[in-house]
């Protein structure tokens, strides 16, 4: 797959996961590369794979100390409206509050969902906050809440210098 900002390679055989991943790589700027998905493996065990890989891509792009290191972000989809916080200062905690009413969005269970987020805190052993307030469509609810990560992640990479 390919984003408008760089070229983003993996088919993880969940379509939902792959929409995720794609739309927080271009949000983001991200460049990531999942060669080999395991064949035959349970949607856990793939997201773990994955959230590893995709932790190994965002900590790579932050080499560089002199970074803000936290970041907040209010974003809208459609009627939908998410929250993230993240604080990439070595204090992992997670919460995750998707307010989906639905128990899967196409092919990607909810508990698969929260879990990614949480792996995904736990790899970059950020604290991570994700808040729905409100929506009515379970997809709308997630895209805010991915472009909200986005955002965040790109303020708490953003570089400053040190006086």
């Amino acid at each position: 797959m390919k984003t408008k900002n760089g070229i983003t390679n993996f088919d993880t055989g969940i379509k939902y996961l792959d929409h995720i991943i794609m739309n927080f790589c271009e949000y983001t700027s991200l460049e990531v590369k999942i060669n080999q998905v395991p064949k035959n493996k349970t949607s856990r065990s793939i997201i773990s794979y994955t959230t590893e890989l995709l932790s190994k891509a965002m900590s790579l792009s932050i080499t560089n100390t002199s970074i803000v290191g936290f970041g907040y972000a209010s974003i809208p989809s459609d009627e939908s409206l998410a929250k993230v916080s993240l604080d990439l200062k070595n204090s992992q905690y997670c919460k995750v509050e998707l307010g989906m009413k639905g128990c899967q969005i196409d092919d990607l269970q909810k508990e698969d969902l929260e879990y990614f987020f949480h792996l995904l805190s736990k790899n970059l052993k950020a604290c991570l906050h994700i808040t729905v307030e409100y929506g009515i469509y379970d997809k709308h609810k997630v895209d805010a809440v991915v472009k909200a990560l986005a955002m965040a992640w790109r303020q708490a990479t953003n570089r400053y210098e040190k006086k």
